[in-house]
């Protein structure tokens, strides 16, 4: 068995974004990013996002080739502890 390597993309800044907004203070934002993704599993890390996010509301697709990528599992880490944010 072949050890599966690991690699992390880095979703770019937002490219295009549309928002639509609901009562009660949710609103619906679709973003354009680009990843540069390599054939094999890997992790994408994208940053920016809003605090206050409903994480299984979350959904990603390649809008030049829809289903030719798996979601393996996708984790939400926010406000995450850092030298920055205690000084």
């Amino acid at each position: 068995m072949m050890p599966m390597l690991a690699a992390i993309a880095i979703a770019s800044a937002p490219m295009s974004n549309e928002v639509t907004i609901y009562n009660q203070g949710f609103g619906l934002i679709k973003e354009v990013r680009v990843l540069n993704l390599k054939q094999g599993g890997q992790t994408v890390e994208v940053n920016d996002v809003a605090s206050m996010i409903q994480p299984a509301t979350v959904a990603i697709r390649s809008v030049t080739d829809p289903g030719s990528f798996q979601v393996l599992e996708q984790n939400y880490q926010y406000d995450l502890i850092s030298p920055l944010a205690i000084e």
